[in-house]
């Protein structure tokens, strides 16, 4: 793919191209659109839902105008080797981290600290669209798996203590609502640091379960989250 509009981060082998970007041509979106696919179904087979869900947003745009969608493509020597899946609620001043993946054999070969240049370099980005609606960043919350929570704690994640999980299926929930244990991991920006943890936190939690999965404040796990990461009930 060449004449693409990209860019590149400081530390980082990559090119990231988002696949939203208005300045791509049709061929060019195409194109993209299958690097997402073939990278996403190697990474995360589990969550197949999210190829159809990539298109739809690519053509009609995320439902809530207070929410920034990017779909990061990543590319080396040309071939797609990640993808980076980061949406930035506006309205509540979080930006998450939905996807984050680079195959193994590039990835062994980057320098060290390339996650952390990645990391600052997509936060950046969450200000930047705040900053665009008159309002600030809070903070960064990814759902990852136990064994990966070191990794995000290096970056200046806070393990949240509570028992946390997403819903099965996703956006695409059944009832009853099932869910899947996952760690909750935020990181609060240095304008927000001196707030209580909760509030970022609550946030963040709301940012997921209320505004992105859609799940009801009156459903028991999700009261139970909400009171857990506020340390009381508090109505969203």
């Amino acid at each position: 793919m060449t004449n693409l509009p990209t860019f590149t981060v400081s530390g980082v082998p990559l090119t990231l191209m988002d696949v939203g970007d208005p300045r791509l041509t049709v061929p060019q979106v195409r194109t993209a659109l299958r690097g997402i696919e073939q990278v996403h179904m190697r990474h995360f087979s589990d969550y197949p839902h999210m190829i159809e869900e990539i298109r739809c947003w690519r053509e009609t745009g995320w439902p809530d105008p207070d929410v920034v969608v990017h779909n990061w493509l990543a590319l080396h020597d040309g071939a797609a080797v990640g993808e980076f899946l980061v949406h930035t609620n506006t309205r509540r001043g979080i930006t998450m981290f939905h996807f984050f993946a680079v195959d193994l054999e590039i990835r062994r070969a980057f320098p060290r600290g390339w996650l952390s240049h990645l990391t600052n370099a997509f936060l950046a980005r969450g200000q930047a669209d705040c900053a665009a609606v008159g309002r600030h960043l809070l903070g960064c919350m990814c759902e990852v798996p136990d064994d990966h929570v070191q990794k995000w704690t290096r970056q200046g994640f806070r393990h949240l203590p509570m028992e946390y999980g997403e819903p099965a299926g996703g956006r695409y929930y059944a009832r009853p609502v099932e869910y899947i244990h996952q760690a909750a991991v935020v990181r609060t920006m240095p304008r927000a640091s001196a707030l209580p943890p909760a509030v970022v936190s609550g946030q963040a939690v709301r940012a997921f379960l209320l505004d992105y999965y859609g799940l009801p404040t009156d459903e028991p796990q999700v009261r139970r989250m909400l009171e857990e990461v506020d340390g009381e009930a508090i109505a969203s």
